[in-house]
């Protein structure tokens, strides 16, 4: 998966991509807002891609997407 996010911006390789812990990808956001990701990066592309595939499947989005904001917040 590293492969898929190699650069981002000016041609630097992301945190992910080198495999760094996720509060060590987001100092600034962690240190100016006391935000960090709540998910991992794994956990957040399964949520995107079930996301995607509910769309494709004709579900009820607005039930879909309101039970993953929930997920989202619930987590630790």
């Amino acid at each position: 998966m590293a492969r898929r996010w190699r650069t981002l911006g000016r041609g630097r390789r992301t945190g992910a991509a080198r495999g760094t812990a996720a509060g060590a990808r987001f100092p600034r956001a962690r240190a100016q807002l006391r935000w960090s990701p709540r998910w991992s990066l794994d956990q957040a592309i399964a949520h995107t891609m079930a996301w995607h595939l509910a769309w494709r499947e004709g579900k009820d989005m607005l039930a879909f997407t309101s039970a993953q904001i929930a997920a989202y917040q619930e987590a630790a």
